[in-house]
């Protein structure tokens, strides 16, 4: 508490900012190369590849190399999150770098015809990256895993939000945490998925 106290008179100084004034702005340095570099050593360092069975990683982003990239819309945001990110981005990055990779947006919690319309699509892919958004108990998107699981030896869990999906999901061979699903994290997490970032959360 102390340190913060300190850091706040130190950096903070509300009288210096007019609470009415029109042309407040940002400045032109937030957002600099310089910053976006930080930012993205930071999530190098964060973001967490717990588990890499029968290395599976890195993916081949050939076209013969068939990707179904699934994950549900995202209903809410907590207080803690930017609502600017709330539109999930993992499928857009993994065609950035896969092309011929495919897409399915679920509805939060997929309903019992996406499940299995799910699982017949998936028997046409080579590998299945499944995102995540805090998985409960009776969630049907931990079925789904499930069965995919059964029928696929490549599946990838990103987990875009909390770490301990992995609970409810012991079995998957690959499971990834983002921590959060904003697009620069999720950039950094797809590339070290395709082995062109190195993470080491």
């Amino acid at each position: 508490y102390e340190r913060v106290q300190k850091l706040k008179q130190k950096y903070l100084k509300w009288e210096e900012i007019p609470i009415n004034a029109s042309n407040l702005s940002v400045p032109e340095v937030v957002g600099c190369k310089e910053h976006i570099q930080l930012a993205n050593d930071v999530y190098r360092q964060g973001i967490t590849i717990l588990q890499n069975k029968r290395n599976i990683l890195p993916l081949s982003s050939s076209s013969e190399h068939r990707v179904l990239v699934v994950y549900p819309e995202n209903r809410f945001t907590m207080q803690v999150e930017d609502k600017k990110y709330a539109a999930l981005s993992l499928g857009h990055i993994v065609q950035k770098i896969h092309p011929a990779a495919d897409v399915a947006v679920l509805l939060n919690p997929p309903c019992k015809e996406e499940v299995e319309q799910i699982k017949v699509k998936a028997e046409n892919y080579d590998t299945i990256i499944i995102g995540t958004l805090t998985v409960l108990p009776g969630d049907p998107l931990i079925t789904l895993i499930e069965e995919l699981n059964k029928t696929n030896q490549n599946i990838i869990v990103v987990a875009m939000r909390s770490p301990y999906d992995l609970a409810f999901l012991p079995d998957v061979p690959v499971y990834v945490c983002t921590y959060e699903f904003t697009y620069p994290a999720l950039n950094i997490a797809v590339k070290a998925l395709y082995g062109i970032e190195k993470v080491s959360g």
